[in-house]
């Protein structure tokens, strides 16, 4: 598959991030990390596409993977599953701390960087499971049509397959050239899908209550 079917299949993100704005004056504020989110994503997509230079590139992209978790911890926080006192700062704090560390002391930033991949999606799925934990006792029968849901299902799968991949370069397993590209194929269609199921979870955000009382 060539670069440019990679970047097609990449700009998928921007069909539900242009979805999220249209409905974005409809929806509570609570849900807008997650559009914002997807708005890093394409941009990322974009910048990654034409940059020339694969050191920066590398450099985009790991500025992008810190980004990303920050929105997806405001996000999370925003559904409740960060309730406890400082473990919102908390893993703020230490996201940051591990990038640097990673970037900065052991490796440079214009350099293909695994341990804080690893490290954010380790957390993303960690919080998704127990936000798939909490709806399940909150709102059994009604999951499949829950925006939460759907979301963290798909957040699951994706970053699970990170770990999947990551780990390759993190540990420096032999594997052949050609699996590798069968798997970022896969990723690359699997991305496309989940990025799908995003504007079902964003048709069903639920707006935002107007109150009708006197001010």
């Amino acid at each position: 598959m060539t670069p440019l079917i990679f970047f097609l299949l990449s700009l998928s993100i921007g069909v539900p991030f242009l979805f999220g704005i249209i409905r974005i004056g409809k929806l509570d504020s609570k849900d807008w990390p997650f559009i914002f989110y997807l708005g890093w994503g394409l941009v990322n997509e974009i910048v990654f596409y034409f940059l020339t230079s694969n050191k920066l590139r590398i450099a985009g992209y790991n500025i992008y993977l810190i980004v990303e978790l920050i929105f997806i911890l405001e996000q999370y926080r925003r559904w409740g599953i960060l309730k406890k006192k400082g473990k919102y700062q908390f893993l703020v704090i230490a996201g940051i701390l591990v990038w640097l560390i990673v970037n900065m002391v052991f490796s440079h930033v214009t350099e293909r960087n695994s341990a804080f991949l690893l490290f954010s999606s380790f957390v993303i799925v960690i919080l998704s499971i127990d936000l798939i934990n909490k709806l399940y006792f909150e709102e059994s029968n009604l999951l499949l049509k829950n925006h939460r849901f759907i979301i963290a299902s798909c957040f699951i799968v994706f970053f699970s397959l990170d770990i999947a991949v990551e780990s390759f370069f993190l540990f420096k397993l032999k594997v052949s050239d050609n699996l590798m590209m069968n798997i970022f194929c896969v990723k690359a269609f699997l991305n496309c899908i989940i990025n799908l199921l995003f504007v079902i979870a964003i048709a069903w955000i639920p707006t935002k209550k107007i109150s009708t009382l006197p001010s």
